[in-house]
């Protein structure tokens, strides 16, 4: 799903729809997130009798030798968002999510995988002269890319290794207070959790015409936020 066509719809459709209504506010936004993930090692078992200084000795990780996520901290203001009230309490609104995650085991990095796409939400608020605390509930709608280490990727005689991952929707709750600034500026505190955003993986390799994986697992993407954004209400 374009990100950009959705704000562009819900921007048109809460434009027509506020024609002629007693109240209706467009408001449109951005923030800076600080992403923990609530899961975010797996150290696995040791495989009775093996080496525990190889990562192959072990069972139950991420995938395969994978037993570390950590997440690749972005501090650019990407997450943007719009929002509609259509009335001074109640509205609705989408913004854009995005989570990179390193995949690495003991001893190097095998990729970076991404999670982004749009989250649609109900939004309620308080109003107040300075302060507007609110509440955010709704499904993130999200796609998810791998982006292979060279020295992972490179499977020799067997072409080379891919990783094919499931998309995922998860449940969104969000908190936050408005502080204005001016009478249409405010500047926003803000804390999220997504739930339930686990990816199913499985990498193959690429000369074998079956498709057959040489392993199986999950990415669990469960992650709690905080940060701080900029909004314009247009009315």
């Amino acid at each position: 799903m374009d990100i950009r066509r959705c704000l562009a719809a819900l921007a048109l459709a809460s434009m027509t729809t506020g024609i002629g209504s007693a109240y209706a506010q467009l408001e449109i936004g951005t923030r800076v997130l600080y992403v923990v993930l609530d899961e975010d090692s797996r150290n696995g078992n040791l495989i009775p009798g093996r080496d525990p200084a190889r990562p192959t000795s072990y069972t139950d990780r991420f995938l395969g030798t994978i037993n570390t996520l950590d997440v690749e901290q972005g501090y650019l203001p990407i997450r943007l968002y719009v929002q509609y009230f259509i009335n001074t309490n109640i509205g609705f609104g989408i913004s854009y999510d995005r989570v990179e995650v390193d995949t690495r085991d003991e001893f190097k990095s095998d990729g970076i995988l991404t999670m982004d796409g749009p989250i649609v939400y109900a939004v309620g608020r308080l109003p107040g002269e300075k302060y507007t605390p609110f509440a955010e509930l709704g499904a993130g709608i999200f796609g998810a890319s791998y982006d292979p280490d060279p020295a992972w990727e490179d499977a020799g005689p067997f072409g080379r290794r891919v990783m094919d991952i499931d998309d995922t929707v998860a449940f969104v709750i969000g908190l936050g207070c408005d502080i204005s600034v001016s009478e249409r500026f405010s500047i926003n505190l803000y804390a999220r959790a997504v739930l339930n955003a686990t990816l199913d993986a499985k990498a193959y390799y690429s000369k074998d015409a079956s498709r057959t994986p040489f392993a199986v697992g999950e990415f669990p993407l469960d992650n709690y936020g905080i940060g701080i954004g900029v909004k314009y209400a247009f009315r």
